[in-house]
């Protein structure tokens, strides 16, 4: 990994703001940006698609992955005063009113019709000049939705996609298959509708990277992912540019954390070649699972547990989708003898891997486990 980012930095500019553009260009479908810290990715998106409402009339959909997180979100923040004067011309604020239930701001500027224009921004939408520009929903609850609902929704805008290994937080069940879900519900068929995930530089081992079987990253900035109708980017860009931020006392003080990597250089906390080993002999065979399509078999072998491609007939196949079990599988319980014995040898380090697409494919079961 350290190879792509040294490669990123001999042949592009190292700018320390995010700019959407060159990613925009390839007008793909699910779009990735995975950057470091504080390069200004969501604000860039927030900027980018409040623009797209006020020149066309479209809206969006702020989206993260529980409640919870959306509950925690400071309404009054969600456009910042710089964000809404990079996008309004001569912004001024006349008058701002905040109750728990919105925030109302009522505001002058040179691009817009109105002398004065109203902003209410709440946990649930935000409106100006009394139509919808964004909704704020959460993964979890996507089942809610309707789709005829949302027919002037052409962007969803995923948020912390990735989770940070060193959080609490866990990836939903089968969350790429409800995300997938959740954005047919809003889109549906219609054309010109994209879908852009943003997340830090924290974990490649995810069910992301699984699903789209991206396994080998060769330091490049842009993976055009055809067959997925998906978009990988990986900016190039660092919360520190200047030689003088590199001698603030924060920075010294990161630079001998696990987090400098993630946030100066866009490196990922937890990557991806670790813990890949070609064994033969393989004899102690464990458990298999039927996981993306394909087959994993666990083995004994030293105190640890070999995950390899294939599958055993003499071994019951364990999967991760209740309705997989009229197919013959076993469902795959976290809480079951083997879901608690997978989760703590897992935390225990205790898998070695065939390769790198066993690997990403065995994250998904962990991630159904923890």
């Amino acid at each position: 990994m350290k190879e792509r980012r040294y490669f990123l930095f001999m042949t592009e500019t190292i700018e320390k703001w995010y700019n959407p553009q060159k990613m925009l260009s390839y007008n793909q479908y699910l779009n990735f940006v995975i950057g470091g810290r504080g390069i200004g990715k969501t604000f860039s998106m927030k900027k980018y698609l409040l623009k797209r409402f006020i020149e066309k009339g479209e809206q969006f959909i702020y989206l993260r992955r529980n409640k919870s997180e959306l509950d925690r979100i400071d309404k009054d923040k969600f456009f910042t005063t710089e964000l809404l004067s990079q996008v309004f011309t001569n912004f001024k604020i006349l008058e701002s009113d905040a109750s728990k239930i919105h925030t109302k701001i009522i505001f002058s500027c040179d691009n817009m019709a109105k002398e004065e224009n109203t902003l209410i921004l709440s946990t649930t939408k935000i409106i100006l000049n009394g139509k919808i520009v964004c909704y704020l929903k959460s993964l979890s609850t996507w089942v809610d939705l309707k789709g005829s609902e949302y027919d002037e929704v052409m962007s969803i805008l995923y948020d912390e996609v990735l989770i940070d290994p060193a959080s609490k937080k866990r990836y939903l069940d089968n969350e790429v298959n409800a995300l997938l879900n959740f954005i047919f519900s809003v889109f549906r068929r219609r054309d010109g509708c994209h879908a852009y995930l943003l997340s830090n530089a924290c974990n490649f081992n995810n069910p992301y990277f699984a699903f789209l079987k991206f396994y080998n990253d060769t330091g490049k900035r842009f993976y055009n992912l055809k067959s997925y109708a998906t978009l990988l980017e990986f900016p190039p860009h660092s919360a520190f540019t200047s030689e003088e931020e590199k001698e603030t006392g924060f920075f010294k003080l990161l630079s001998k954390s696990n987090i400098y990597e993630s946030v100066a250089n866009n490196e990922f906390q937890i990557k991806n070649d670790k813990n890949i080993s070609k064994i033969k002999g393989l004899k102690s065979r464990l458990y298999s699972f039927y996981v993306n399509d394909s087959y994993l078999t666990g083995y004994y072998i030293d105190n640890m547990v070999y995950i390899a491609k294939g599958y055993d007939k003499n071994l019951n196949a364990y999967c991760l989708e209740p309705n997989q079990v009229e197919d013959g599988y076993i469902f795959l319980n976290k809480n079951s003898p083997l879901g608690k014995t997978l989760k703590k040898l897992y935390l225990q380090n205790m898998f070695i891997y065939e390769d790198l697409e066993s690997k990403n494919n065995f994250m998904e079961v962990i991630s159904h486990v923890i």
